[in-house]
């Protein structure tokens, strides 16, 4: 099942809205939940439990209110992506860092102003203005390997952009990252870019944080849904 429909089936469970599902597991970790101000984005991406790679099964969300200061509402986005490399770069890596260290994976974590809208091989994507921690997987299998002993802190290569495959909807990872954030969709990271170049128009110099979060947060429940 797909963490989309996890989180419904949870927000369903809880009687809330699945916005109020993340947020309650970003407090829960002790990350920061905007909901002053218009476009103050909560972004993130939820890393699914699944370890083999090459697959769009991730989810990016953005919560964020819009309308006017009197009268705004909430409004949650979900998009289907990738938090990890794809199986081309964990087989062959081809930078020079993950030759002799292994590809790298973004850690879980919060990063405060992490991104800023820029251009990315001529198309809009979201780059990175502070450092990250990453681990570094050297197996060369298709097996994302998490190891705290690996984790290195970064200043850069981590991005969010569209992935390489040619079609609008990539079906597989491929090559499209090796390590930065990819969503499936090319329209999605358009309207991603978008909504943060909106942000920025508020918020000119603050950047827009991150929360890397694992299905695991979540404790999903679904066995006793009648709704899935």
């Amino acid at each position: 099942m797909k963490l989309y429909d996890k989180l419904i089936a949870k927000a369903i469970q809880q009687r809330t809205a699945p916005a109020t599902v993340i947020k309650d597991v970003i407090r829960q970790k002790g990350y920061p939940v905007f909901e002053n101000g218009l476009y103050n984005l909560n972004m993130g991406i939820i890393r699914n439990a699944n370890r083999v790679a090459n697959t769009f099964d991730d989810l990016i969300y953005i919560i964020y209110k819009m309308g006017t200061a009197e009268h705004a509402f909430e409004v949650c986005k979900t998009y289907e992506a990738t938090a990890d490399p794809g199986l081309d770069h964990l087989v062959n890596p081809t930078f020079p860092e993950a030759i002799r260290g292994g590809s790298a994976i973004l850690a879980e974590g919060y990063y405060r102003g992490l991104w800023k809208v820029g251009f990315f091989h001529g198309r809009r994507a979201l780059l990175p203005r502070t450092k990250v921690w990453v681990y570094r997987d050297k197996n060369k299998n298709n097996s994302l390997d998490l190891d705290p002993k690996t984790l290195q802190h970064i200043d850069a290569g981590i991005l969010m952009h569209e992935s390489y495959q040619g079609v609008e909807t990539a079906g597989l990872v491929g090559r499209s990252s090796a390590g930065c954030q990819v969503p499936a969709s090319k329209k999605d990271m358009e309207e991603i870019a978008t909504i943060v170049t909106e942000a920025e128009k508020y918020y000119p110099n603050s950047g827009v944080s991150y929360a890397v979060l694992n299905e695991s947060d979540f404790k999903f429940d679904i066995r006793n849904n009648p709704a899935v």
